[in-house]
């Protein structure tokens, strides 16, 4: 069994641990008619989606496969999950947002903006998702939602990695509370 200070060490965030229990204030729901015109011409990102075995999470993310580091990435999130106590269940790349219809999960958690754009029909980066969320909890139709860092972002900003730990505690914190 890992200590707390064992997860942190494999997340690398042992000197930086912080715990900030989030203000509970009136949820509000997010539009869901129309996806987000794309910056520019870019490709929607191809989604991949992880839910845990006891069915409390739904990870989203970009599928890193055809990332250079997708190795290093994929190391990464298999530590976050450690750290977390959570064992992915059934893993799969979504086609299109509507899956997403038929989770049961207690709460999302969506790694990139590119991924959170694209679910949640806005255009923030992270920085702003994280601003918004400290004051108020986002919803997919009626499931609380969590916008992160990605995996392949932290490998080249390892100072995030505080960030995406501190999102993954206020994750943890939602869902204990449900």
């Amino acid at each position: 069994m890992m200590t707390r200070e064992d997860r942190l060490n494999v997340l690398e965030l042992l000197p930086v641990w912080q715990l900030n229990v989030p203000h509970r204030h009136a949820i509000p729901a997010l539009p869901q008619q129309a996806l987000v015109e794309n910056k520019g011409h870019e490709v929607a990102p191809s989604v991949r989606q992880c839910v845990s075995e006891d069915g409390n999470f739904t990870f989203l993310l970009e599928d890193f496969s055809t990332h250079a580091h997708h190795q290093e990435a994929e190391i990464l999130l298999r530590n976050i999950f450690k750290a977390m106590r959570v064992t992915c269940g059934a893993e799969t790349s979504l086609e299109s947002t509507l899956a997403l219809f038929e989770s049961t999960s207690q709460l999302l958690v969506i790694m990139g903006e590119r991924v959170a754009n694209q679910i949640l029909k806005q255009s923030y980066d992270v920085a702003q998702w994280r601003d918004l969320q400290s004051s108020q909890v986002f919803q997919y139709h009626t499931t609380p939602v969590i916008v992160t860092y990605a995996p392949a972002h932290l490998l080249f900003h390892r100072a995030d990695k505080a960030k995406v730990w501190a999102d993954l505690c206020l994750a943890k914190i939602i869902v204990s509370g449900s």
